[in-house]
């Protein structure tokens, strides 16, 4: 009889790739998919390179105790891959710690009260060279954690993985079960994407390609090779050499303007508009101003990092691959960058790169049509221009809420048409966890399709498919989450039967949801909070501006 591994998130790529290598072995694999949907595509993609006859799924939830045990009744091996990986950086430090940090502990939990032979937990290198007042260069190791007390420098992300980790070793340390732990550190991941679901960096190779970077940071990165990942997973059962220690999982750092040079070479068709040169340091913060995914980077700029991972090799029994050359993705290379919008706004960089950047206006940013931005740069007090870019905004969306919804008001229940900009409504402070009178600065209304979210308390909330509501534990949920995504590059999970959301009772409960094929006036709420009670219950509520940089050009080099 094969023996049995628990893995999470067999979804997500270096999950699919970890399934691959494990049925390869022999291995009975027992996969948790937060959604049932997903169940079909994956078993597809893995059946392209391994037998599937051992492979079966269960529908587990990290944000849930539900399951947990029974799933690792019976395993040998727990495979703890699944986390939550945000494209856009939240103002919420906290907004990815009950997946992150709670679903680790419900996993190694479900393991000691199995009682496998071995835990394998993904983790990552961003768990342990964020950190101020670094040397440069800046050597890290085994040894060295993420500093989760820099507010400015660790955001949801780093935090989410650093806490995640730490949790886990401080679990296994207390029930003298550390020896029966192991966490796998890899840097940026690379390599085959199998199907269009392939990973963030993947995602970054994507954007190259489709000419969206004029430049490269001055940023370096921990090349991974993901099947290097999901052999080390493997690697580790039954190595009694590896148990109690973290594993850096990567060949060598390599700056971004390498990468570039790499895929220029495996892939001379894109040459063109990979880029050749590294950008300037208050550039690349400029960007982050409009492409919050930029904002990853800030800390890092300049900085030359360092690692040695043979001991990790040497502990595994096998050679990591160097970055030869790059992938190409399974999907279209159209790539976006999110607008920050606003007349004259003047931004302070600071550091060693003072610089002021003005965004002139030159359209209604509410008009139809295109809108152009020009970016002008100013050193200190001097006004000779060093920098100048020039986006186009093709169009503006808003998350939307039907016509019939009533507003939770200072005054009570008022229908969406008897308010105006400056009046207020009630909303959620997620910095305070208060609910809070906020003023209005803006309504927008379009016509949209709608559906009908019904609850098991009778109220109901009808909406557009991509307009999130908020669960009770402050994450985002809509109907058609991909297209949330796609139309304002917000993260939002599918929202399924049973899921609780956020109402000024405390919660309610979704009981069915209904499309009304039905064209209707919706309106979106803008506050500074990006969210606002309707019918009692809370909703997400954000404007984008989607454009593309269409010019770029460096004046005094």
């Amino acid at each position: 009889m094969s023996e049995k591994v628990l893995l999470t998130g067999i979804s997500g790529w270096i999950a699919k790739h970890t399934a691959i290598e494990l049925l390869n072995s022999g291995y009975e694999v027992l996969g948790t998919v937060r959604n049932e949907t997903l169940i079909e595509q994956t078993k597809d993609t893995i059946s392209k390179y391994a037998p599937i006859d051992k492979l079966s799924f269960i529908k587990l939830d990290l944000v849930k105790d539900d399951g947990w045990n029974d799933a690792a009744k019976g395993c040998k091996y727990i495979f703890h891959i699944a986390s939550p990986f945000p494209i856009k950086v939240s103002n919420n430090r906290e907004s990815l710690l009950p997946p992150a940090v709670d679903g680790t502990l419900r996993v190694l939990n479900a393991g000691i009260n199995a009682g496998v032979d071995q835990i394998v937990k993904t983790s990552s290198i961003v768990a342990m060279f964020r950190k101020p007042n670094r040397t440069n260069p800046y050597t890290f190791g085994e040894q060295d954690w993420t500093d989760e007390n820099w507010v400015e420098g660790v955001n949801d992300y780093f935090l989410s993985k650093t806490k995640a980790e730490r949790v886990a070793w401080e679990l296994m340390e207390s029930k003298g079960l550390k020896n029966k732990l192991t966490t796998i550190c890899p840097g940026g991941v690379f390599g085959d994407a199998l199907d269009k679901k392939g990973g963030t960096s993947i995602e970054y190779v994507r954007q190259f390609m489709a000419g969206k970077f004029p430049g490269a940071p001055k940023f370096a990165v921990l090349i991974s090779d993901v099947k290097d990942i999901a052999k080390a997973h493997v690697a580790c059962i039954g190595n009694d050499k590896v148990g109690g220690r973290r594993l850096i999982v990567g060949k060598e750092v390599k700056k971004l303007v390498e990468l570039s040079q790499l895929m220029a070479e495996a892939m001379p068709a894109y040459a063109k508009k990979l880029p050749k040169k590294e950008l300037p340091n208050f550039m690349v913060k400029l960007i982050s101003y409009l492409d919050s995914s930029a904002k990853m980077m800030i800390p890092d700029l300049g900085i030359l990092m360092q690692t040695d991972p043979s001991y990790a090799e040497e502990l595994l029994g096998f050679k990591f691959k160097a970055a030869t050359g790059g992938s190409t993705p399974n999907s279209n290379t159209s790539g976006t960058t999110n607008l920050a919008t606003g007349t004259n706004h003047d931004i302070n960089i600071g550091s060693d790169d003072e610089v002021q950047i003005r965004f002139f206006k030159l359209f209604d940013n509410e008009s139809a049509g295109d809108v152009t931005f020009q970016c002008l740069f100013q050193h200190g007090s001097t006004a000779t221009s060093a920098v100048s870019m020039t986006f186009r905004i093709s169009s503006g969306f808003s998350f939307c809420i039907a016509d019939t919804m009533m507003l939770n008001t200072k005054v009570g229940m008022l229908h969406i048409n008897e308010l105006s900009k400056g009046d207020m409504v009630l909303s959620h402070n997620f910095e305070t966890n208060k609910d809070e009178l906020v003023e209005i600065t803006k309504i927008l209304r379009v016509k949209h399709y709608v559906y009908s979210v019904k609850f098991t308390d009778n109220t109901e909330m009808i909406l557009t498919d991509d307009h999130p509501m908020v669960s009770v534990d402050g994450n985002l949920l809509s109907i058609n989450n991909t297209k949330t995504f796609d139309n304002y590059d917000v993260k939002a999970q599918k929202i399924m039967i049973g899921d609780k959301i956020k109402s000024t009772n405390g919660f309610v409960v979704v009981d069915s949801i209904t499309k009304l094929d039905e064209l209707r006036d919706t309106y979106t709420v803008v506050n500074k909070n990006n969210n606002f009670y309707t019918n009692n219950i809370l909703v997400h509520s954000e404007v984008k501006y989607i454009g593309v940089m269409t010019d770029y050009k460096i004046i005094d080099e």
